[in-house]
């Protein structure tokens, strides 16, 4: 037993030094007598947060374009002065593409209908000036944690709209190591005891792959969190991995 445990736990140590390096095991086919073993598994660690980071959309409207432009240049410049005068050096501001178009607003996605309307000569469709509108998005990412309510403060000041803080880490390949080891280790514990169940041994680990590319399960973990809310506590970043393992059994 001592034997099989040791093996695992080698076994692991490989895996994940492979993991890490994005270089999967290769799936191999069962010898005679053999039995291969599929599971799937998930890890998940807490760690504290680096940065925190707030989607900004600045929306400027003018009787003109180069008014709208003007407008959005000094709430812009509004934007960063009051940044610099919360979060100091520890902030900074850079403009983002806009996340897109949910849904649409009055009749922007109908440009036919409106210019057939016109051409009726109707008067609220002809007489009736419309304002010029700039929508701009920025990300702002904060440094120093300890000045999240004053960064966050000058966002609602100035800003349109924005969005609870996502939190991040500076070194997230090393949380998606810990994960992925966290999920290795629940995989060995449960191919174990289902060789014991079946009377058999638990021999080498023949593939190891992620469920999703890389970089998927995060950017659905913080889109999540833009939406709903961060679910782990604030200030901490929750990562995690769901990888498929393949074990041999032997008689």
């Amino acid at each position: 037993m001592l034997r099989t445990v040791l093996a695992a736990t080698a076994a692991i140590a490989a895996a994940t030094a492979a993991h890490a390096q994005g270089g999967p095991i290769s799936p191999a086919l069962p010898a005679p007598g053999q039995v291969l073993l599929q599971l799937l598994a998930t890890g998940s660690v807490t760690l504290p947060a680096d940065r925190a980071a707030w989607r900004v959309q600045l929306v400027c409207k003018g009787k003109t374009l180069a008014e709208a432009r003007q407008a959005s240049k000094a709430r812009l410049d509004q934007l960063a002065s009051a940044l610099r005068a919360a979060g100091g050096d520890a902030v900074k501001l850079q403009a983002v593409a806009p996340n897109g178009p949910f849904g649409f607003i009055g009749n922007e996605q109908y440009g036919d209908a409106v210019a057939a309307l016109a051409a009726t000569g109707l008067p609220d469709a002809t007489s009736v000036p419309q304002e010029k509108t700039i929508v701009s998005s920025y990300e702002v990412t904060l440094a120093d944690l300890s000045r999240t309510s004053l960064v966050r403060a000058a966002i609602e000041s100035v800003a349109n709209g924005g969005s609870d803080p996502v939190y991040r880490l500076n070194d997230a390949d090393n949380a998606r190591r810990k994960a992925g080891a966290q999920a290795l280790a629940k995989a060995s514990l449960d191919a174990q005891a289902y060789a014991a169940a079946a009377g058999m041994k638990l021999g080498p680990m023949t593939r190891l792959a992620n469920v999703g590319p890389a970089g998927i399960e995060r950017w659905n973990q913080e889109l999540q969190a833009r939406i709903f809310g961060a679910p782990e506590p604030p200030g901490t970043v929750t990562t995690t991995e769901t990888v498929y393992v393949d074990f041999v059994l032997n008689p």
